[in-house]
């Protein structure tokens, strides 16, 4: 496709506005069992069409405004994954030569360098491959388990990782008590940010689409509990409004990740969100023999002396 045009409208899925949600906290359980006669999760989902989507490669971005971006960027170090299934779920090695410990390094000092960061880490990845209705037909939280080994589907749902009380758990849980004092948030401005790159040359199969956090509202953001068997951390959902502003970036090739705020110890300037929401979609450019969907993510913190 031509990179220098507008993008046709997309559907993209949100959580339901249901009234339930006055007096039951939205929740689901990450757990590969749980107890009989309870469900996985109360969270309901709605997909709306024809949303407008803005070209990334037209409209300026940036961490500080949108959210968001994308850089070019060559890696050395891409992981190579050997795939192999385990009952009805599909699990992921490394290759000998291609292991993941470069590419995490790799991917810090790259953060670290373009953020002038006084510190930064790894605080989680994630490996994830398949189509978009591969991931439809799949039933909601099936990868639930502890293993990170688990290849993951498309994130369908338009979801920030943490809300801003869940990013302060979050700290807590991945910095020692003599870190959260080290760099304490009067002293030290502290990001959690999210980096995306395709796994394929170029992406069509379940591109990402991210918004500019700007155009978000509290009234949009759905506090959601997600229980695991260690901690019990909270997200937020986003449901559907018309004034938010979605952004894709066309053709997007393994040298153009993206990376995206999750939470910013400073964002309240931005709005009430505490990063950029996101989710994949189901692209109606793909051609029909595109490859799959396979992409890699890097959560790191971000840690800068103000």
């Amino acid at each position: 496709m031509d990179r220098q045009t507008d993008l046709p409208r997309i559907a993209l899925r949100f959580v339901a506005d249901l009234p339930e949600y006055q007096s039951q906290k939205p929740y689901e359980i990450w757990l590969e069992e749980v107890p009989a006669g309870i469900e996985k999760t109360n969270v309901q989902w709605t997909e709306h069409h024809n949303i407008p989507v803005r070209n990334m490669r037209l409209a300026p971005t940036s961490l500080d405004t949108t959210g968001f971006t994308y850089i070019q960027h060559r890696s050395e170090h891409l992981p190579e994954f050997i795939s192999y299934q385990k009952g009805e779920e599909e699990f992921s090695v490394f290759s000998e030569k291609k292991g993941i410990g470069p590419y995490l390094e790799e991917t810090s000092q790259m953060v670290k360098r373009l953020l002038a960061a006084d510190v930064t880490f790894v605080q989680d990845w994630r490996h994830r491959k398949d189509t978009v209705d591969a991931a439809k037909s799949l039933e909601y939280l099936k990868n639930a388990g502890p293993d990170r080994m688990k290849v993951l589907k498309p994130a369908l749902n338009v979801h920030l990782d943490d809300s801003k009380d869940g990013s302060l758990r979050r700290l807590s849980r991945v910095l020692s008590p003599d870190e959260v004092k080290r760099y304490d948030l009067s002293t030290y401005r502290t990001r959690f940010l999210n980096v995306w790159r395709p796994l394929v040359p170029v992406i069509e199969n379940a591109p990402l689409a991210l918004c500019d956090m700007r155009t978000v509202r509290a009234s949009d953001l759905l506090a959601v509990d997600k229980v695991h068997a260690t901690h019990v951390n909270e997200a937020n959902y986003v449901k559907y409004t018309p004034e938010l502003v979605w952004y894709h970036l066309p053709d997007q090739t393994w040298e153009e990740p993206f990376i995206f705020v999750t939470w910013d110890s400073e964002s309240e300037s931005l709005g009430p969100a505490p990063g950029a929401p996101h989710a994949a979609f189901d692209n109606p450019l793909a051609r029909p023999d595109a490859p799959m969907r396979e992409s890699i993510e890097i959560r790191l913190v971000a840690i800068t002396k103000r």
